[in-house]
């Protein structure tokens, strides 16, 4: 119960720091696209 109980805390906070620096990252390509094709 322990491990089952730090594992959800433990993955909450990196999943919230992983979504963030990872949306440039993972979402360049519909923004990007976006951003480009409007700019253009």
């Amino acid at each position: 119960m322990n491990s089952q109980q730090i594992k959800p805390i433990s993955i909450s906070p990196q999943h919230n720091t992983i979504p963030r620096q990872r949306p440039p990252a993972s979402s360049p390509g519909p923004p990007y696209d976006k951003l480009p094709s409007t700019v253009i």
